[in-house]
């Protein structure tokens, strides 16, 4: 990490890192940072392709532990209130849930039943951006979503479902 001047943030360390690739980030209003990407351990420590850490970059361990994450590649992460993360990527689980490809989630990591997607995505979504009047706009590979014919693009409801007026 760098500093405002370009000089090393010294405070930083990564604490031996992911072993995976790191594809995404997001910063709290806290500092603490979400990271994605396909890596299984940060730190040491087992995170499933989504861990949070601490603004000196050591591992969160109250996030998402020991139950899990996401059974493959996060790529992309949008924060939709102050309490709620929308991830996205190429998976079909999170946290033992079938939920394909996107999802919101509590900021320690736990599913949010209240976000509901229907049938998903048909494939990769691997863009994800929370808008200012609470749609969602999602991008990536696919072409349904909740079994209705798509283009790659789709817009959805604040609580996941297609919004067909897009």
């Amino acid at each position: 990490r760098l500093n405002t001047d370009g000089s090393t943030d010294t405070s930083f360390h990564t604490f031996n890192g992911a072993d995976g690739r790191v594809v995404a980030l997001a910063i709290r209003p806290d500092g603490e940072i979400y990271l994605g990407g396909s890596f299984t351990t940060y730190g040491g420590l087992y995170y499933l392709r989504i861990a949070l850490i601490k603004p000196d970059g050591s591992p969160d361990t109250g996030f998402n532990q020991p139950i899990g994450g996401a059974s493959g590649e996060i790529m992309c992460f949008s924060f939709q209130t102050s309490n709620t993360l929308l991830i996205a990527g190429d998976y079909t689980f999170y946290n033992g849930n079938l939920i394909n490809y996107l999802d919101r989630i509590n900021l320690n990591g736990i599913y949010d039943n209240n976000f509901f997607v229907g049938q998903d995505a048909n494939a990769i979504v691997n863009a994800v951006l929370a808008q200012p009047n609470g749609k969602i706009l999602i991008g990536g590979v696919f072409t349904s979503f909740d079994g209705s014919p798509v283009n790659r693009m789709a817009q959805l409801s604040f609580s996941g479902s297609l919004d067909t007026t897009f």
